[in-house]
């Protein structure tokens, strides 16, 4: 953990993933290795709008306790519009979103090579 309180490196017995982040404090980069050798690696592209989870006030490494950590893109200060992988193949996730007049996400378009998700989100 960071003086930012940021997650930067989890180890396993032959695997480490390690964790970059940004100037607004959300993920840029995630690589992951196996003994020692670069297996694989995601980069994040944000737009400038409010996330989800944004006024959450909890510590980055609280999140990590979710078993889908693929999803941590949702939890950051702005909203990803752009994953690209690095992997035995490339590929990308790119996300589209519609806001409210507060600029928080109402609904996002998650576009995978294998098809569309569409997620939904209220506030009360």
């Amino acid at each position: 953990i960071n003086d930012k309180k940021q997650i930067t490196e989890v180890r396993g017995t032959q695997t480490t993933i390690k964790y970059s982040y940004n100037t607004n404090g959300s993920l840029s980069k995630m690589e992951g290795y196996e003994n020692g050798s670069l297996i694989g690696s995601a980069n994040y592209t944000y737009d400038n709008k409010n996330g989800v989870f944004s006024s959450a006030n909890v510590p980055n490494y609280f999140w990590f306790i979710f078993p889908e950590t693929d999803k941590l893109y949702y939890l950051y200060k702005n909203n990803a519009t752009k994953i690209a992988y690095q992997e035995e193949y490339s590929y990308n996730i790119n996300i589209s979103y519609d806001y409210n007049t507060n600029d928080y996400p109402t609904k996002a378009i998650v576009t995978t090579p294998s098809g569309n998700v569409i997620y939904k989100a209220s506030y009360y």
